[in-house]
């Protein structure tokens, strides 16, 4: 049945005055995919945003062993310390170490849910500057005392917080779900890089006795380089794509018809349903068992090299600078791998994760509990932990991966509360291990119980991933979520304006479809609802 001619007439009119977009253009820049999809640029601002938080975090670790006076002039001191130069006993340091870790523990779960009620893109901004403050005044806050210097770190912790949450939401704006495991990747890549980079460069600067003792150089380095990140991610990072200015319309339409715009719909929290999850959970008790033996390297493995295996501050820093080089190895192939395997079908998305998640769970467990029985060769045992740091990496490919999966809507808050339990081994395995170690002190290798210890707690998170998890729509995680239906594929929706009439139509699977060629790049197909049959110059096609 045809519509009045009178109605038809006023419609092309419309049709031929305005697009149906208002961020379409006459340029033909606009109407192509760009060779490098502006998404990707996204992709490694975030793999900056993570090197530039665990970068800084990383520095003490090493910083440390330089800024204590040795043993020969803390017994000959008659007066206080020289400047930049402390004498904390061993107990003090591990609290000034694990002081950054209780409070970006403790403020996970309430960055989470910052990051998905205001803009993550500045709340991101926001953490980065008060960052790299912090970090400019570590030097001064050790000169000041203990006191001092516990204070800076709980505050960066705390300003830290939010700054993989805020990812985690930008991703799921700026990706179609088919593609956010590879930025997911490079957050984790970018981390080691961070902390691969650090600690050789804090092993360098630190025998620079004539500037300001060395080790603080590296804390004023690392604050300007974050000075210049802040810059450039102000001008070029939007939480949105239709924000931005620098995405074309093409990517605009692309992303557009893979994932759906949820910016008009509000996420009412369905608390209950989240904490009584099982799959949340399990993922949740996955991170915090392979985050023992991460942590355990980020915050021990300088002590442990220079103690147990008696390396020097030099090849200390180098060798774990190794230790990340090699877990962004297995970050990036295992991200690489495990989206090939979706790809091509040869297993689904839960599959593919626990696959990926066991191994490394179980890498991190057989790496660990062999260190004992490998005798006297520090060698071997410096082998071992690389390849510990090798098999955490595939967790990329597991745990890290399918929170913004089973939670595409609510995935800040899902990765804050995840993350509580995961960045809470930050104090925790550094407590467990000082307390270990002492109770064996009159043991001529009091670390092994150590790493026996983290295996068996890498099995066990592993084994709960292997039972429990997935990687499917969650009903307190999906806006779209109905019950007995699959909520596997979400619907592609796109909010069209035509602005004569101020009429908002929205695209979806219905009754008509109207085909528009748009300069004989591509053939766009719109299903309009509660719309007339025709709306401008088109082919109508009757569904019915």
């Amino acid at each position: 049945m045809s519509p009045p001619e009178n109605q038809m007439t006023s419609n092309q009119n419309i049709g031929k005055s305005h697009e149906v977009d208002d961020r379409s253009t006459d340029s033909s820049n606009d109407s192509h995919q760009p060779r490098v999809p502006f998404r990707f640029y996204i992709a490694v601002f975030g793999l900056f945003s993570s090197l530039m938080c665990f970068s800084v975090r990383t520095i003490f670790s090493l910083a440390i062993l330089d800024m204590l006076e040795s043993d020969s002039e803390t017994l000959n001191a008659t007066g206080p310390p020289r400047p930049y130069k402390v004498r904390w006993t061993k107990a003090e340091q591990g609290v000034v170490l694990g002081a950054y870790s209780y409070t970006y523990a403790g403020f996970q779960i309430v960055s989470g849910r910052l990051s998905d009620k205001y803009d993550a893109a500045h709340v991101s901004t926001v953490a980065h500057i008060l960052s790299l403050l912090c970090t400019a005044l570590t030097p001064l806050s050790v000169y000041g005392g203990l006191g001092w210097a516990i204070a800076i770190r709980l505050i960066q912790g705390i300003v830290q917080a939010p700054m993989i949450s805020t990812l985690y939401v930008i991703f799921s704006r700026w990706f179609p779900p088919n593609e956010v495991g590879l930025p997911i990747a490079g957050l984790q890549i970018g981390s080691n890089i961070g902390s691969a980079l650090v600690m050789p460069i804090t092993a360098w600067l630190c025998p620079l006795d004539s500037y300001w003792e060395g080790w603080p150089l590296s804390f004023y380095l690392f604050s300007c380089i974050n000075a210049i990140f802040v810059i450039l991610w102000m001008i070029f990072v939007t939480k949105n794509p239709k924000d931005n200015k620098w995405v074309s319309q093409a990517e605009l339409d692309y992303i557009r018809s893979k994932r759906k715009d949820t910016e008009k719909k509000k996420m009412k929290v369905a608390w209950s349903a989240m904490l009584l999850s099982m799959p949340l959970w399990s993922v949740t008790i996955s991170r915090a068992a392979n985050s023992f033996a991460y942590m355990l390297m980020n915050f021990k493995a300088p002590q442990y090299l220079q103690d147990e295996l008696n390396f020097d501050l030099k090849n200390n820093g180098f060798i774990n600078g190794l230790f990340y080089i090699a877990i962004m190895t297995s970050m990036f192939s295992s991200a690489s791998a495990a989206q090939w395997l979706i790809k091509k079908g040869y297993f689904s998305v839960t599959t593919t994760r626990k696959i990926f998640e066991f191994i490394c769970n179980a890498g991190c467990a057989i790496s660990t509990i062999l260190i004992p029985f490998t005798g006297e060769d520090p060698w071997i045992k410096v082998f071992l932990l690389v390849m510990l740091m090798f098999m955490r990496g595939f967790s990329t490919a597991g745990d890290q991966s399918i929170i913004s999966e089973m939670a595409p809507d609510a995935s800040g808050l899902a990765y804050g509360i995840s993350n509580t339990f995961s960045s809470s081994m930050g104090f925790l395995a550094p407590l467990i291990a000082g307390v270990i170690v002492d109770a064996h002190a009159g043991s001529a290798h009091p670390w092994d119980m150590v790493w026996i210890s983290s295996g068996i707690v890498s099995m066990i998170g592993g084994t709960v991933f292997l039972l429990f998890a997935t990687s499917e729509p969650q009903s307190w995680g999906n806006l779209d979520y109905e019950p007995g239906k699959s909520n596997k594929k979400r619907p592609v929706g796109r909010e069209t304006s035509v602005i004569p009439s101020s009429e908002v139509y929205h695209v979806e699977s219905d009754n008509l479809t109207l085909k528009r060629k748009k300069k004989e790049v591509a053939t766009e197909i719109y299903t309009i609802s509660n719309a007339t049959p025709k709306i401008g110059s088109g082919t109508v096609e009757d569904k019915v």
